[in-house]
């Protein structure tokens, strides 16, 4: 590298994918980054790459938790949780109960919900209960009314997507844990069958 050019997260990324550099020293300037850069875009840039290696190790589950928990910029917070529900899934569900009881962001509490899809059936209903709990408390109003808050366009789009599944006679855990919800929400609030 020459000494004028500067370290970013697609360099870094470039370097491993090239073969320049190993993963493990890859890990290491991502998290260096992360740790030491003041701006929001790059440490969540950094977050975005580590995601696209599938590196599963708790040197960066520290890092990932710590953003989650005290990173100022919702942006870079929600990456970090995009990355968490992905990688670490089942791992990280009593820290993102943690975080649903206590965040005020819809937006983090949205990140989480749409990662439901990436944990275990058991997972993804109890961190859905609590997300269900979070906004009927938030907003003063019944379970039942709480995915309208969520984001009904978001929510119509996917009836498409899971038509194929939620029309399966004898549904099984090993089919996303979410359909379950959209199944609930098409039938209880659109009367589709």
């Amino acid at each position: 590298m020459k000494n004028n050019e500067l370290i970013s997260p697609d360099k870094i990324y470039r370097d491993y994918v090239n073969g320049f550099i190993t993963k493990f020293d890859a890990i290491d300037k991502f998290i260096a980054l992360i740790e030491f850069s003041d701006l929001g875009g790059i440490r969540a840039e950094c977050i975005e790459k580590l995601s696209k290696l599938n590196i599963k190790n708790y040197k960066i589950f520290d890092v990932i938790r710590e953003i989650s928990l005290s990173e100022e910029i919702e942006s870079v917070r929600i990456t970090a949780i995009f990355y968490m529900t992905k990688i670490f899934k089942d791992e990280s569900v009593d820290l993102l109960k943690y975080i649903i009881q206590n965040e005020s962001s819809v937006r983090v509490l949205k990140a989480i919900f749409l990662g439901l899809s990436f944990f275990s059936a058991n997972n993804s209903k109890i961190l859905l209960d609590k997300i269900l709990e979070k906004y009927s408390r938030s907003y003063s109003i019944q379970k039942d009314e709480v995915p309208f808050f969520i984001d009904s366009e978001f929510l119509e789009a996917q009836f498409d997507k899971f038509d194929k599944f939620i029309n399966l006679k004898g549904i099984n855990q090993s089919i996303e844990p979410i359909v379950f919800f959209f199944e609930y929400i098409r039938k209880k609030y659109y009367g589709l069958y």
